[in-house]
């Protein structure tokens, strides 16, 4: 189960623009060497022989705000079906196995998008998320150009608008394809809380 975590209206900018909590700069190595996704087959989001961006978006079944943006996220993918970027949608819930992914996917229409399982949390610990939903994208040299919201429909908990007017996580994609860096490489997103997820340290410099 998710729980309601609330997070802050504004946008705090990190001043490190590297990657998650990898030392050395390149994308989280699985830790088996695959991932696994709806239908139980073994997959590598960061296969960088692709020359391929990867934006991992965190989700569970039973979260009402990453649920709400199930229109929003097929029409972000559509907009880039002929870019190089891959997008990975992550069940971080560890009850939720292929059989409810794969219906959940039926209800909010995702089918034919691929989609992981992170029961272990391997992925969430590496990249830092906190809540769902919330977004990690790498460039295809494996590098993290950005962290954080999809973009500014909620404000916070319970505070959305009627349409978002920022799109930081379109925006990163559209400028990393363009061979520029990321304006704003981390914000915070609201969202339902990954429980067992630690505190983390979001003010700059971090």
């Amino acid at each position: 189960m998710m729980r309601f975590r609330p997070t802050a209206l504004s946008v705090l900018l990190l001043t490190i623009v590297g990657g998650c909590v990898i030392m050395d700069g390149s994308r989280p190595a699985p830790e088996n060497g695959l991932y696994v996704n709806v239908h139980g087959d073994p997959i590598d989001p960061f296969d960088r022989r692709s020359g391929r961006l990867s934006a991992l978006i965190f989700i569970t079944v039973d979260c009402p705000i990453a649920n709400g943006y199930a229109p929003q996220l097929k029409a972000l993918f559509a907009g880039f079906q002929d870019a190089p970027v891959d997008f990975f949608l992550v069940h971080v819930d560890p009850s939720v196995d292929p059989v409810k992914a794969r219906q959940h996917a039926s209800e909010y229409g995702y089918e034919g998008h691929p989609i992981l399982l992170d029961p272990t949390h391997s992925l969430v610990a590496k990249c830092e998320v906190t809540v769902t939903p919330e977004a990690a994208l790498f460039s295809a040299d494996g590098v993290m150009r950005y962290r954080g919201r999809i973009n500014n429909w909620y404000g916070d908990i319970g505070r959305k608008r009627y349409s978002p007017s920022r799109h930081e996580l379109r925006d990163a994609v559209l400028q990393v394809l363009a061979g520029e860096p990321v304006k704003v490489p981390r914000t915070e997103a609201v969202g339902c809380e990954i429980e067992g997820t630690f505190e983390v340290d979001r003010s700059p410099g971090h």
